[in-house]
């Protein structure tokens, strides 16, 4: 099975959620919004906390959305039992965020609210979403990212080593890495491996001219990574007066620890939660996505053009949501003579179909194996679920030319008679 895979030069690695969820435990997008609605409950009574309108009106969104809901689930029986009420339910029943988080963009660009000539008509409540202004749901926004990369700090993951090494073994220099992940655990395990540094690694070009927290470099990157919904340690364009260029942090801001294993750090970046946002260059986790900067449009650029050339494309852990219309057009330039290989333990047949439109991919090039991420670095790489399926297909191809076989002989048997 493995023979059947190209090992040629140019290799693009296409990183998602279930990479991070199966070696690191991240949370996944369905995972976020329970985390946060628990924290929110928890902090709302913090009388001298700075974000109390953040999490109050985080709470009146979700609370809203679920008593639009509740009715309707409330009339449906579980085990007999008829479900809990808002009143009763001690957790938020899990959510899409990017569905909601797109809600919440698309209502704050006020696509419903009339616009006025000469006047500012933001103050006009938002239809659709009884009660809420603009301006609750930028507040509302404001906690969600916060909170988002809060959970995707180094110190908050637990981290398997042993794995991530094991995975980055296979990385080569000139391969490319492409994530819409938040976190930075590619970019540890390479810097590990002397692939990758902070200072060109991210093919954003010049950082900030007036960053001194990183050492000098002491090797090139060898393996670009483009994180095009941006990271944990990018500074927003603007806070240092750099419009066109990203700030790289490189110390944890909770703990002073260094992000990367033995790097020098010169200089402190002091925030505690409760004083001061994690305002960091993250795209909010939605399907309307803008680009404002050059840097932005140079990376997205970047990504095709890594897309376009690799002979071997693997989706590790992301399942291509059809709704983002920015992935699956970068995803497009995949040539139709290059090979695919999806790692997910959910892979719908949607993903598979789109590729094979939008690619022009052929089935023989299109490896998918339905296992989870720590799975199938246990099995060294071997494609063991997708060998299954070949087998079966196998079996089913030979029933067919077997019954095939055997019903011509009963008409030659007939007709002799």
């Amino acid at each position: 099975m493995m023979s059947r895979i190209s090992f040629k030069k140019n290799k693009v690695f296409i990183i998602g959620a279930g990479f991070s969820k199966g070696l690191a435990n991240a949370p996944v997008t369905d995972e976020f919004f329970t985390k946060m609605y628990l924290k929110a409950k928890e902090e709302r009574d913090i009388a001298k906390h700075a974000h109390k309108q953040h999490i109050e009106s985080f709470l009146k969104l979700i609370h809203y959305l679920q008593k639009q809901t509740y009715p309707l689930m409330d009339r449906l029986q579980s085990n007999g039992k008829r479900i809990k009420r808002i009143s009763e339910d001690p957790i938020i029943y899990p959510m899409n965020a990017e569905f909601l988080c797109t809600i919440i963009d698309l209502n704050i660009e006020r696509a419903f609210i009339p616009r006025g000539i000469g006047v500012d008509l933001r103050g006009c409540p938002v239809p659709y979403l009884k009660g809420f202004y603009p301006h609750d749901l930028e507040e509302a926004r404001t906690f969600i990212i916060h909170n988002i990369l809060e959970l995707f700090l180094p110190h908050k993951l637990d981290i398997d080593w042993e794995r991530l090494d094991k995975f980055t073994k296979r990385i080569e220099p000139e391969d490319t890495i492409i994530t819409f992940n938040y976190d930075i655990l590619m970019e540890q395990a390479l810097w590990r491996r002397k692939l990758w540094h902070p200072i060109d690694g991210y093919g954003i070009g010049e950082i900030a001219e007036n960053e001194t927290l990183i050492q000098k470099p002491e090797w090139k990157t060898k393996v670009l990574v483009y994180k095009l919904h941006g990271s944990i340690n990018w500074l927003r364009p603007g806070m240092l007066d750099s419009e066109e260029k990203v700030s790289i942090i490189a110390g944890n801001p909770y703990n002073q620890s260094p992000f990367f294993e033995g790097l020098e750090i010169e200089g402190r970046y002091d925030i505690t939660y409760s004083e001061t946002l994690i305002n960091r260059h993250a795209l909010f986790p939605t399907f309307m996505k803008t680009f404002e900067k050059r840097w932005e449009l140079k990376l997205f650029h970047a990504a095709e053009a890594a897309i376009e050339k690799a002979d071997v494309v693997y989706f590790l852990g992301y399942s291509l949501p059809q709704a983002d219309a920015m992935a699956n057009l970068i995803v497009s330039k995949i040539r139709p003579d290059a090979q695919a290989v999806i790692v997910n333990p959910h892979i719908q047949d949607d993903m598979t179909d789109r590729l094979k439109q939008i690619c022009g991919l052929k089935q023989k090039n299109l490896f998918t194996e339905e296992s989870k991420m720590e799975d199938w670095i246990d099995n060294d790489f071997e494609f063991l679920e997708y060998q299954k399926v070949l087998n079966q297909e196998n079996q089913i191809e030979k029933f067919i030319q077997f019954s095939e076989k055997r019903g011509t002989n009963n008409v030659r048997n007939s007709r002799d008679e």
